[in-house]
Parts: structure tokens; C-alpha cells; sequence
């Protein structure tokens, strides 16, 4: 028995589930938007680096190695023979946004 169906919240769990999908809602309409300031905004890097090539330009390229930079400095590469027990490699995923302030592509 959960607690739906308990007197003193009855009133509560639909309005909070209903709470719950409009915040879901929300968030979806926005991870799907495809262009910003007038920009088309990549998901990938891949989608980025298409649309480097069919702008003719390199503004995804320069924000994705200036992101990639930046976090280098954290991680220490180790080659293979010195790796520490346990280890696991582990990949990357880019966020990709126009800035209102400057129009600066941000990866």
C-alpha cells in the first residue's frame, strides 16, 4: 500500500506527479531546442564538426578544444603498463550553448 492511497495525501501525489511532468516537460522542450540567437546549436561533436564545415567557418571546432584545454589539466594520462589497479576508462560528453552576453559558442 503506498501512500496514495493514504487520506492525508490524496490531494498531495496528483499534484505533485502533475508537478513532476510539467518540470519534465520543461526540461525536454528545452534539451530539444535546435538553434539559439538565430545559431544552430549541435548536440554531438560530430554534429558540430558538420556544422563547422557547412558554415565554412570553425567557431564549434575552437569552443570544443578551448573546453577540451581546460579540463586536460585535470587528468593525468597514464599509459597502459602504469595504470593503477582497477582502472576504467571513461569518455566525455559535451554540452553545446550560445551565450547571450557576446554570442560565444560554449562546448
Amino acid at each position: 500500500m503506498g501512500i496514495e492511497n493514504q487520506p492525508v495525501f490524496q490531494w498531495w501525489v496528483p499534484y505533485t506527479l502533475n508537478k513532476r511532468d510539467h518540470i519534465i516537460s520543461a526540461v525536454n522542450s528545452h534539451y530539444h531546442k535546435r538553434a539559439q540567437f538565430g545559431f544552430r546549436v549541435p548536440k554531438t561533436v560530430h554534429e558540430a564538426m558538420e556544422i563547422d564545415k557547412e558554415n565554412g567557418d570553425n567557431q564549434w571546432s575552437k569552443s570544443i578544444k578551448k573546453e577540451m584545454d581546460a579540463v586536460r589539466i585535470a587528468f593525468d594520462i597514464k599509459d597502459s603498463p602504469n595504470r593503477p589497479i582497477g582502472y576504467k576508462r571513461i569518455g566525455c560528453h559535451l554540452i553545446f550553448d550560445v551565450k547571450m552576453e557576446d554570442f560565444r559558442f560554449k562546448a
